[in-house]
Parts: structure tokens; C-alpha cells; sequence
């Protein structure tokens, strides 16, 4: 090949000198040898450049591929962000309402529990004034008693055993009569004598009457 070479320098020498080449046939055939050696070179380089190319094309299309389908990837996971997005604002809005009407009810038991304050307050105030007006009631009932008492002591035998039958009839006919949860006085009035049917007969309020019967299913009458 180097023989070829230095036939081509010189060859090249001389053209560029103005001076006519030899045109024998050996030495025609041999430029032709170089040229179509030189020709093949580079078709082989030109092959290897299109093999490395179609490589990296099949590389640049893998990874084509590889991104194509981690878009798609992507794009699913988006879509589903997108809907986790639109129920995450839906329960944010139904969150809200529940967190308004529970503000509305902590208001309304604020405003139940001041008024059960006023109520309480208010109760307090009557009780007091019912517990003053029993306790005076009660002391004027003890000192009648104790004047009661006293006049009684002072009564001599005689006043004691004339007193006797008015307590007799005043006192001892009084009884307590009660059903279910009323409880009332009454005055006894006389026995009567029916064989087996015997009875008391006793006048007391309608009030405590009706409490006593109150349920009952001859009630009406």
C-alpha cells in the first residue's frame, strides 16, 4: 500500500507542478487500485458511522419509548389527583357545614345554659322568699302552740276535765287518709253498722279526694 501512496504523492506533486503524468497502463491500473481501495475504506467507515447510528437511534427509541409510557404513567396519576382534589374539596365543603352547625349548636347550648342560670337564679330567689314566709308561718304556728300550752297549764282540774270531751270530739276524729302519692286529713264522722259492710264515714277536701281516686276507672263518677 505504501508503493500506491508515494505513486499518489508524487503523482499529485507533479500535477500541482504543470508537469504531464505518464499515462502507461501499470500505472493507470494502479491509481485505480488506490481509488477504489480509498472508495471501499470509506464505504466501510460509512457502514460502521450507520451501524453506530441506527444504535443509537435504537437507543434514542427505547428511551422514547421508556418516556412515552411514564407520560402515560404521569398523566394517569394527574387524572387521580384531579379527582382526589375535587372530593378533598367536596369534604372541605360538607366539613365547613358541619363545623358551622356546630357552631351554631355551642351557641344555642350557651344560650340554653344562661338561661337555665336565669331560671336557677330565679328559683333560688322564690325559695328564699317561700323559706322566709314558711319559717315566719311556722314561728307564729309554735308560739300559737306554746300560748296554747300555757293557757292549758294554767286551766285548773276542773277546766282539764271539761276540756276533755271537746277534745274528744275535736281531736280525736281527725285521721289521715292517703293512695298513691296523696296524703290528706279528714274528719270522722260516724260508724255504720252494716253487718259485714260496716264502714267509717269521713268528710275531707275535694282536692285530696281527687288526688287519692285520681286513676281510677269509676274516676268520672
Amino acid at each position: 500500500m505504501l508503493p500506491a501512496l508515494l505513486i499518489l504523492a508524487c503523482a499529485g506533486a507533479l500535477a500541482l507542478a504543470g508537469v504531464p503524468w505518464p499515462t502507461s497502463e501499470g500505472t493507470q491500473a494502479e491509481i485505480q487500485s488506490v481509488r477504489l481501495q480509498n472508495l471501499r475504506t470509506e464505504l466501510r467507515g460509512m457502514r460502521d458511522e450507520l451501524r453506530s447510528r441506527e444504535s443509537q437511534f435504537s437507543e434514542v427509541h427505547e428511551v422514547q419509548e421508556i418516556l412515552t409510557a411514564e407520560y402515560a404513567s404521569l398523566a394517569a396519576a394527574h387524572a387521580s389527583l384531579v379527582l382526589e382534589a375535587a372530593g378533598l374539596r367536596d369534604r372541605t365543603t360538607a366539613f365547613a357545614a358541619e363545623r358551622d352547625g356546630i357552631n351554631d349548636l355551642l351557641t344555642r347550648i350557651d344560650e340554653l345554659e344562661q338561661a337555665l342560670k336565669d331560671e336557677r337564679s330565679a328559683f333560688d330567689e322564690r325559695l328564699s322568699k317561700e323559706t322566709l314566709r314558711f319559717e315566719s308561718s311556722l314561728a307564729g304556728v309554735r308560739a300559737a302552740q306554746e300560748d296554747f300550752q300555757a293557757q292549758a297549764a294554767a286551766l285548773s282540774e276542773p277546766g282539764k276535765r271539761a276540756m276533755a270531751p271537746l277534745r274528744e270530739q275535736v281531736l280525736v276524729p281527725v285521721l289521715q287518709i292517703s293512695g298513691g302519692e296523696a296524703v290528706g286529713s279528714a274528719v270522722l264522722i260516724q260508724r255504720v253498722e252494716a253487718g259485714q259492710d260496716s264502714h267509717y264515714l269521713a268528710l275531707s277536701c275535694f282536692h285530696v279526694v281527687r288526688d287519692i281516686l285520681e286513676g281510677r276507672d269509676d274516676f268520672e263518677n
